[in-house]
This record gives structure tokens, sequence and C-alpha cells, in this order.
């Protein structure tokens, strides 16, 4: 016997909580929705920059090397996330994310800075379904080879169905600006950080 699908267990509202909570687990800085920053002109006064998208979730990975000589040495790497999830129409009936929503978010977070994006969507739930998941492979395959997909499971963990491509127009400064702005002043509904950023070791 089939047990029937909690279609309100894939709304986006729920998918980007539970992403937030996994990467939040992990040793970076994590913030859900993040619209943008403020930049300080003087002491009581803060003029609001938005993003163009805003980050469903953004994640912030610091990677160190040590040499032998000199050092620690760190680079940091900005994730970018776009989460569709299903939506319910007029009827109450509970709809799929439209075929390719959430490709052009994503793209915009790699012009915002992003190392790499991914488009989290749900599993798929019917043949149909699986199919669209397919073309939607083959779609970024050819025309946006940069964004990758992940998929959120019926367990509450994330499959990463097709791996992102590194960005290789953003920066060192450009990312490390942004991660100040972040921590500093940022327009975020839930944050997670971690020491290392805290103390600015980036």
């Amino acid at each position: 016997m089939d047990v029937p699908i909690n279609y309100e267990f894939f709304t986006e509202d729920q998918m980007t909580k539970r992403l937030f909570q996994s990467l939040a687990a992990t040793d970076a800085v994590v913030a859900q929705s993040w619209r943008g920053y403020g930049t300080r002109l003087h002491k009581y006064k803060v003029e609001p920059l938005y993003f163009n998208r805003e980050f469903d979730i953004a994640s912030f990975m610091r990677q160190t090397t040590q040499p032998v000589i000199g050092g620690p040495f760190h680079q940091l790497w900005l994730y970018g996330y776009e989460v569709k999830g299903y939506t319910k129409d007029r009827k109450g009936k509970w709809l799929p994310p439209t075929y390719a929503s959430g490709i052009d978010q994503a793209l915009v977070l790699l012009q915002q800075g992003a190392d790499f994006t991914n488009l989290v969507l749900p599993i798929p739930m019917r043949n149909a379904d699986t199919e669209k998941l397919n073309q939607l492979f083959s779609l970024c395959e050819t025309w946006c080879p940069l964004v990758g997909i992940m998929l959120d499971r019926k367990d509450g963990g994330f499959y990463q169905f097709r791996a992102p491509q590194q960005n290789p127009y953003t920066t060192p400064d450009k990312k490390k600006m942004l991660l100040l702005r972040l921590i500093s002043d940022g327009y975020v509904k839930d944050i997670s950080t971690v020491d290392w950023a805290k103390k600015h070791e980036f």
C-alpha cells in the first residue's frame, strides 16, 4: 500500500528550512533568505543595498592549506542555492515547480559573486516529473552548464543530481567583501556563523 505524499513537506519554505539546518551543521557561515546588506554612512545612518535576486540560502566555506613555510592560507568559497517547491492552486491541488523555474535566479546568484550555484527541487513524485527532471538535466548541460541540481529526498536529505561548475568570474576580494557585509549588516531571515568568520580569519 502506497503511503500518501506529504506535499507540505516539499514546499519552498519547508525545503529551505531543512537545507539551512543541514548546512548550518557544517563548518560554514550559512544565511537563509539573504536579501542584501547595509553600508554605514555614519554613526546613525545605514544605506540599504539589495541584491538583484535574493539568495534563498548562501553558504560560505573556508578551505585552509598549511605549507611547510608560511601560512596558513585560506580560500573562501561561496555557494548559492535557489529553492523551488510545491505550491497549491486555487482549488487546493498541489502543483510541482514549473519546468526550469529558478534557473534564472540561480544564474543571477553567480553574477552576484557565488562560486557555485544549485537549483534545489523536490524529488520526482511521478513518472512525468522524472522525465521533466531528465530534460532539465539536459538543458543545464547544454545552456546552463554552471548550474547544479539538488534534490530534496523524502527522508529530508539532499542529493546532488547534477554537480555545478565553478564560476570563473567571481574574485576572492568580492567574496571577502560579501562575507564581511553578511556578518556585519546582512539582511537575512536566519544566519549561522562560525568562529573563523567571527575572527575574520578568511
